[in-house]
């Protein structure tokens, strides 16, 4: 490997000059093992140097011979969050930077947003990090794709004007984690709801910006953040949550012209004036610090906390609700008349603060209702996120895109993403990538089995990104909403045992039961209980967390778990029993 360093240094030399999700990931591996400590002191010193030079944009493509003094300023406005003692001098010796320094500088770049927060609320005019501007993510980039911006040689796009290039993309994930951390505070589910509300309100007020989400490949930007989809998980001591966003491909994500920011439907048919419509784009959302949580409305049974007037944001940044007459979940009842709703809003007019909503959207959601399907799980509150993940993905494009306003964009795209804070998710990382590598192996060799790896984007040793799975709801929900039997679920979802769905549902359980019995024995996978394992709506099983692989075990290793893998009663019970064909076809794909 020490042979190797050489190459390995150059290679990411160059893919960190053009690539600047490459350079992002790099950094944030490096943050990682650096305040670690367990790297040996050669090790930890290159690993410094490279995490800083990424961190402070030293590399970058080639820059044109003159570039105005203001776009230099401009392009070193990131530094100014680094700690004097921490800067080189002279570039040509940035090597004598300790690597006891580059760990407090790896600690504090998450807060590189607040520290430029702060100075941009002194009057300056780079708004880069306030999110109160409503341009948090704008770095001023003035370049767009062309045959200008095109590296001699070369197909690659390159900005020309010095901005910063990495601080908006690592502020954007830095500050979906920051919610996550945020949302401690708040006791219950309820609350934590409320404010995950607020604090992504006021984050669509920075939208569409030149920034993207790890975890989708394709280029893209980010246009919007459907509020009230986002979901709090379960968890007993941290606050994950789901969060849904829209975006639009392009060619680059970051040089390419971002779309006109558009208005929600309830904005542009309220009658406002073009001026007072457009504050009220770049108006100042709920402070995240100072926002009372059970103060803001709780719209989570498809009450879009976008639609809602935003102009009751005083200099407390409070919204306050008034809605005494709905339910205890805070959604309208979908009894009510037209009258009484049109009522209501007359009797609200006069008031200062109040809560909108579109008669047109009301009317459209009681209709799709009325007519649409009935969705098998229930809503329940102790975990919202089983109907979220429950219905059907095309269905949930389909709804969130008709109430888009950047809907009608043909390369309108949505996208997920959970966002935990927390825990180091670096083991979930190396599960991913063995899972792709065990799911390669098989189908080179062609051998049925079938796993479902999904991507791990690590941001610090504290949290990442985490790719959600679709159609898919776990054991646990499945026992909680339909009180029977797995092989009962399976007859209610796919029919009757001996029609086609069925089997095939059948087949395709047995052969993910048979790989993921695998996987676990091969790296020991532990805690599988049922809340860890999910069914998705072809019948497919699949495991998530993998917190404890290898000789790692839960309730500090005291290795109460004994199986090499999880195969119940139930699971061979869904099979056909111990002397069916699909049981014998199960033992098979294990040998």
């Amino acid at each position: 490997l020490e042979d190797l360093s050489p190459i390995l240094h150059k290679y990411f030399l160059h893919r960190c000059r053009y690539d600047i999700m490459f350079s992002l990931k790099l950094a944030w591996l490096l943050g990682c093992n650096i305040n670690d400590r367990w790297l040996p002191q050669a090790e930890l010193q290159r690993a410094s140097r490279m995490f800083y030079s990424i961190k402070t944009e030293q590399i970058r493509p080639p820059q044109p011979a003159l570039v105005p003094s203001s776009d230099i300023n401009y392009r070193h406005s990131v530094c100014d969050a680094v700690p004097d003692h921490l800067k080189p001098t002279d570039r040509h010796h940035h090597r004598s930077v300790s690597a006891s320094g580059m760990q407090v500088l790896a600690g504090s770049m998450p807060q590189l947003a607040v520290l430029d927060q702060r100075r941009n609320s002194t009057g300056g005019k780079i708004t880069l990090g306030d999110l109160r501007s409503g341009r948090a993510f704008d770095t001023g980039c003035s370049c767009e794709v062309s045959e200008d911006s095109v590296l001699p040689g070369s197909n690659i796009p390159i900005c020309t004007c010095s901005a910063p290039r990495l601080t908006a993309q690592d502020m954007f994930v830095y500050t979906l984690g920051n919610i996550s951390n945020r949302l401690l505070k708040h006791p219950t589910r309820s609350l934590r709801t409320t404010q995950l509300y607020a604090e992504l309100s006021q984050l669509n007020l920075n939208l569409p910006a030149r920034i993207s989400l790890p975890l989708c490949l394709s280029p893209h930007q980010v246009v919007r953040i459907p509020t009230s989809e986002a979901v709090v998980l379960n968890s007993k001591s941290k606050a994950p949550y789901l969060v849904l966003i829209e975006v639009v491909e392009c060619e680059n994500a970051y040089l390419s012209p971002l779309p006109t920011k558009q208005l929600d439907t309830l904005v542009t048919g309220s009658g406002l004036p073009p001026d007072e419509a457009k504050h009220y784009v770049h108006s100042e959302g709920p402070s995240p610090s100072n926002t009372r949580a059970s103060s803001l409305p709780n719209l989570r049974c498809g009450g879009c906390l976008d639609s809602v007037s935003l102009n009751s944001l005083d200099n407390s940044h409070v919204l306050e609700e008034k809605d005494e007459d709905n339910d205890s979940d805070g959604c309208m009842d979908v009894g009510s008349k037209e009258g009484s709703i049109s009522g209501q809003m007359e009797d609200e007019e006069d008031e200062e603060e109040h809560v909108t909503f579109s008669v047109g959207d009301i009317h459209r959601r009681l209709r799709e209702e009325a007519e649409g399907p009935k969705r098998t799980f229930s809503r329940d509150p102790e975990d919202p996120s089983a109907a979220a993940m429950k219905e059907p993905w095309e269905e949930k494009i389909a709804r969130i895109r008709g109430t888009s306003p950047y809907g009608h964009l043909p390369n309108w795209k949505l996208v997920g993403a959970i966002v935990k804070w927390g825990d180091d998710l670096r083991q979930e990382l190396m599960c991913w990538q063995l899972m792709e590598q065990f799911k390669n192996v098989w189908t080179q060799e062609n051998v049925p089995l079938s796993i479902r790896p999904y991507m791990v984007i690590v941001l610090s040793s504290d949290g990442g990104l985490i790719e959600p799975v679709c159609n898919a709801i776990s054991l646990h929900q499945i026992k909680k909403q339909c009180k029977g039997s797995l092989l009962d679920y399976f007859i209610q979802e796919f029919g009757d045992v001996n029609s086609e769905r069925f089997l095939t549902a059948r087949k395709n359980f047995v052969q993910s039961c048979a790989a993921y019995c695998l996987v676990c024995y091969l790296i020991q996978i532990k805690d599988r209980h049922n809340g860890n394992i999910l069914l998705d709506s072809l019948g497919h099983m699949i495991h998530i967390d993998f917190g404890f692989i290898l000789a790692n075990s839960p309730g500090k290793n005291i290795r109460f778990e004994s199986s090499p893998f999880k195969l119940t009663q139930e699971f061979v019970e869904v099979m056909g029993g111990v002397g069916s064909d699909m049981y014998q076809y199960f033992k098979i794909l294990m040998l």
